[in-house]
């Protein structure tokens, strides 16, 4: 049986913002490390900004 609380009225349910957290889980290193990154780049190797990077673009994560 269908359950109507499960549609929107034709409108999509808005995707849920990356978070932090969601970026650190992807690049594999802590949410420490994503915030080094961010706010002391050069504190963190090149290897982990990469990876970093490559998290954030494809989540497409904006900071708050």
């Amino acid at each position: 049986m269908v359950n109507p609380a499960q549609f929107s009225r034709g409108r999509e349910k808005p995707a849920r913002k990356a978070s932090l957290a969601d970026v650190a889980r992807r690049a594999g290193v802590s949410t420490a490390t994503v915030s080094r990154v961010l706010n002391n780049p050069e504190k963190v190797s090149l290897e982990s900004r990469r990876l970093v990077d490559a998290a954030i673009e494809s989540l497409g994560y904006i900071p708050d």
